[in-house]
């Protein structure tokens, strides 16, 4: 009777061909020899290692058989994710969630220069307090003060730009 050969469970197998227990793994879902047993997988080095060769082998065969040299299952890959991403994209446009650049940077200038007047014409408001302010007490009441008078600003902005915008719902 044939005698039978060594076998190790996962953790020892990846040990012994030096790589980490998740690519022995990976490599078991692409098809390295093992046997199941109650205890989990069992491997026998010299399947692993022969199958691993023969694997490595094989890829480099196909990749010096392609002229270019291009790596197959990743470009197609990539092309998948890309075509992901461009579905994604696509449905955002239909949903439109998509803002062009140029269209945006128009509407936030305004807006950015919307409020720099709000605030400037707001603080004119505030000269004489700030030059007779005598006390730090003083200046940290109506530094809230202006920033009151601001915030009440941006808000009157805010609503003025709501009720323009045709897209807002209300």
């Amino acid at each position: 009777m044939p005698k039978m050969p060594k076998t190790l469970r996962a953790a020892e197998a990846a040990d012994a061909v030096g790589v980490s227990p998740r690519t022995l793994r990976e490599w078991t879902q692409q098809g390295c020899p093992h046997r199941r047993t109650p205890g989990g997988a069992e491997y026998v080095i010299a399947e692993v290692l022969t199958w691993r060769t023969e694997t490595a082998v094989a890829a480099a065969i196909e990749k010096l058989q392609r002229p270019d040299g291009i790596d197959l299952a990743a470009e197609q890959a990539r092309k998948a994710r890309a075509d992901a991403d461009l579905r994604e994209l696509d449905l955002a446009e239909r949903r439109g969630e998509l803002v062009p650049v140029a269209k945006y940077r128009r509407e936030l200038e305004d807006v950015l220069g919307r409020m720099r007047a709000v605030v400037s014409g707001g603080l004119h408001r505030f000269e004489r307090r700030i030059v007779s302010c005598a006390t730090p007490g003083e200046a940290r009441r109506l530094t809230r003060d202006i920033e009151d008078a601001i915030c009440r600003g941006g808000v009157a902005l805010a609503d003025t730009l709501e009720d323009a915008d045709p897209d807002t719902d209300g």
